[in-house]
């Protein structure tokens, strides 16, 4: 059988599940031994290689007990190899009789950290279907179980203060202060898990917009001292330090960044970078910086974001306040309706190798539950539903913004697209890489944009509305955190059509 290429191959759709990462056709997956064959996903690159040639990629990982970035560099290895014109049985045959040189493998070497083939989308999928048989803790699922905390939390301080009797105000103070302290706790202990540094990074768009930004701005980099907020894995830092940069600072609050510590030393990059655990409040350093880089978007851009933590770092440490990347960000919304969709996990079960299995998927999401509940939900929605065109929230320049700034009331307008139905309002937002860059880079969430574990978030109207052609949606928006909790957000919505039919004010919660 003639293996798939870019002109033969099944669509992507035919492909796509929760952990999958979506790809267009000119990012398929090139086959190691054989470069002019392409596939839709990584597992079939290796089940390809297997039959043609024995060599089981994956078996050859685990014996040689490689991790993320071990396999990464083995992948690039072999890339340089076929390039210079091996032959598979060739590659094979040194793979296999290689013993490692002063305890060092030979693609055990930094330069392979960097891309061989530009885009190379194995790089991005490489380990989607290896941990399959593992439930995976979900990003979603974590957040979640934090919110569930927070309101435990809140209803504890109701109880002492009826229970202790609390009318002195410093005592009151006292209490929320470390109940402030233990939702603290549980954040980070959140991002201490592994899952949830895998599910961002196996987040392409995100992932490749930083890695781009870092590797076609290497100017900004070359001699600097970088500063990575929020580290996390370390993998912001890897990419300033390959960049060129002198120095890079990591801080991060989490236990994970005890492991972000070794794999910064396997890859030989621990005499540049210096990852601190603490808070960036309480953190002291002994230099100023050149530039800081920072992923601290979370669900509606603001919701459990870094954002604040991010200006603190920026008016405490940075020489130049216009250096913080991203350095714009953009908070958007239109309407949608959603009778059309359809959660990914359906679309998967629809045609699964030819075969329609949805009776066994679980029909029971219904968006139409959250009518009336106040509760927003994090969907990836498709562009076909969207049914008026985008409207400008809120613009956030990193070089300015201050603390206050992240509560805000705003007024929107927008267009009926055409006759049909308005289900819910959706926001997503965008973040670009411009000041100073030679080539700006940009990373979008919106519902024509590429998957994103973000999505976008859906805020149900109480009842459908219909509308038509050109009619003129116009309201007001409030976002105000709460004084508790202040990573989370309560959301009001007042919207009119046409400047006549009002509709009630709707309250969501984001907690």
């Amino acid at each position: 059988m003639m293996p798939p290429t870019p002109d033969n191959c099944p669509s992507d759709d035919s492909f796509t599940s929760d952990d999958d990462i979506m790809m267009d056709n000119d990012e398929l997956c090139k086959s190691l031994l054989f470069p002019d064959v392409s596939f839709p996903s990584a597992d079939e690159v290796f089940s390809y290689d297997h039959q043609q040639t024995g060599f089981d990629f994956r078996g050859f990982c685990r014996e040689r007990e490689l991790d993320f970035y071990g396999t990464v560099k083995l992948i690039n290895y072999i890339r340089s190899c076929t390039g210079d014109g091996c032959t598979p049985q060739a590659i094979i045959e040194t793979l296999q009789q290689s013993v490692p040189d002063n305890g060092r493998a030979l693609w055990d070497d930094q330069k392979y950290m960097s891309p061989v083939v530009e885009n190379d989308a194995l790089l991005f999928c490489f380990d989607e279907a290896s941990d399959s048989d593992s439930e995976l803790v979900s990003l979603e699922s974590l957040k979640a179980e934090n919110a569930q905390l927070r309101s435990q939390i809140a209803e504890m301080r109701t109880t002492f203060r009826r229970a202790l009797d609390l009318e002195d105000d410093d005592k009151v103070k006292t209490v929320v202060q470390r109940q402030i302290a233990d939702r603290d706790r549980s954040y980070f202990d959140g991002y201490s898990c592994v899952d949830i540094h895998e599910e961002m990074l196996r987040d392409r768009p995100r992932t490749v917009a930083y890695m781009s930004f870092c590797e076609k701005n290497k100017d900004l980099f070359k001699d600097k001292v970088v500063l990575d907020v929020g580290c996390g894995s370390g993998i912001l830092s890897l990419f300033a330090a390959r960049c060129g940069a002198k120095r890079v600072i990591g801080i991060d609050n989490a236990d994970i960044i005890v492991k972000a510590r070794a794999a910064v030393k396997r890859n030989g990059y621990d005499h540049v970078i210096t990852l601190i655990q603490g808070k960036v409040e309480d953190v002291e350093l002994d230099c100023k910086v050149d530039m800081i880089i920072s992923e601290w978007m979370g669900y509606f851009l603001l919701f459990e974001s870094m954002l604040s933590t991010v200006v603190v770092a920026r008016d405490r440490f940075l020489v130049d306040k216009t250096m913080v990347y991203p350095d714009r960000a953009t908070l958007s919304i239109c309407g949608v309706e959603t009778s059309s969709f359809q959660d990914r996990s359906l679309s998967f079960w629809k045609d699964l190798y030819g075969f329609d299995m949805t009776d066994i998927a679980d029909t029971s999401r219904s968006l139409e539950s959250l009518r009336g509940t106040g509760r927003p939900t994090i969907e990836m929605l498709s562009p076909g539903c969207v049914i008026t065109d985008e409207c400008l929230l809120r613009e956030i320049r990193m070089s300015s913004v201050v603390d206050s700034d992240l509560d805000f009331t705003t007024d929107f307008e927008f267009r009926a697209l055409r006759d049909d139905t308005l289900d819910a309002l959706v926001v997503a937002f965008s973040v670009y890489f411009e000041a100073h860059c030679d080539v700006p880079v940009q990373l979008g969430t919106s519902c024509s944009d590429p998957y994103t574990h973000w999505r976008q978030t859906v805020f149900m109207l109480n009842e459908p509305v219909g509308v038509s052609a050109g009619d003129v949606l116009s309201g007001s928006f409030r976002a105000t955190r709460l004084a508790s909790t202040r990573r989370d957000y309560e959301i009001t919505f007042d919207l009119q059509i046409n400047g006549r039919s009002r509709l009630p004010t709707m309250y969501f919660s984001l907690s």
